[in-house]
């Protein structure tokens, strides 16, 4: 699969111009098998796409160093968009399952698009819904 921003419902119906600018504005970053992404307590500061490989989020239970996988988030999918929008920490960690590509959105250019663009907050309520409803 090519990685495209307009394959991420996030971003779709978007103009041409602001996918530009959100691509200009990312950082991508690779990530080796099993290294960490981030841990759980720290405070979230990007909107993780996964453009090539895996990552699981996951919990490690209390009293115990057992790994409680979460979900594993494939090509094309994204992470950590709720924790940005309530400016809170990341309540799980993440790591890599394989060698993997991301592009990483700051937080300031995530909520500069919230606040710019009516499409992309319609785009994050059908998405956080739909998650919602998966539950």
């Amino acid at each position: 699969m090519n990685f495209s921003l307009t394959s991420i419902a996030l971003f779709q119906n978007l103009p041409s111009s602001t996918l530009d600018l959100i691509e200009k504005k990312s950082i991508p970053s690779s990530v080796k098998k099993g290294k960490l992404i981030f841990k759980a307590g720290e405070k979230a500061g990007f909107l993780y796409l996964v453009k090539k490989g895996s990552v699981k989020l996951f919990r490690n239970r209390k009293g115990s160093e057992k790994e409680e996988i979460v979900c594993v988030i494939r090509e094309g999918g994204h992470f950590c968009l709720a924790p940005l929008l309530t400016d809170a920490y990341e309540h799980m960690n993440a790591a890599a399952l394989e060698e993997t590509q991301l592009l990483e959105i700051p937080k300031k250019e995530l909520l500069e698009l919230v606040e710019s663009s009516h499409q992309f907050t319609k785009n994050i309520i059908r998405t956080l819904a739909g998650k919602e409803c998966r539950l």
